[in-house]
């Protein structure tokens, strides 16, 4: 990934911020499956990470089941350095991400929102994921058709 920001002042050359996988996680045997997101965070602009991986687990009869992990990083784009910065917060703010979507709420004026909280939505599912603390809270078809209207 890249994103080239041009700039007006033509001594100063554009900001480049570029991401690279090494092709070793790509092939591991714990295959990760990453997403990344860019969010205009109240005039911020925050690179969100969003990595799955399976985890294959034993039982107690001798079958082994698969469950999905799930983790979150943050990062805050600082253009005048050039550097992710990693952000534990998002200023009293919520994120609502979605594989094409994302935008950023005040848990302020939104009181039924959790602040410094991802809220991930996808196949009507939906994580609640908090920077604070590294909670998830996992809601399987929480969009329920009305016919009753």
């Amino acid at each position: 990934m890249e994103l080239d920001i041009a700039s007006d002042d033509r001594r100063k050359p554009p900001l480049r911020m570029r991401m690279a996988i090494e092709s070793s996680l790509i092939h591991s045997s714990r295959a990760l499956q990453s997403t990344l997101h860019l969010v205009d965070n109240g005039g911020e602009l925050i690179l969100v990470q969003r990595m799955l991986w399976p985890d294959h687990y034993a039982h107690d009869d001798g079958s082994y089941r698969t469950k999905r992990s799930r983790k979150y990083e943050a990062w805050r784009v600082d253009f005048d350095a050039g550097i992710l910065v990693p952000v534990k917060g998002f200023n009293w703010r919520a994120l609502f991400i979605s594989m094409s979507r994302a935008i950023s709420v005040s848990a302020e004026t939104l009181p039924f929102v959790a602040a410094d909280t991802i809220y991930f939505g996808y196949c009507g599912n939906l994580e609640r994921y908090s920077l604070a603390d590294g909670s998830i809270e996992l809601y399987q078809r929480w969009i329920q058709s009305s016919s009753a209207i």
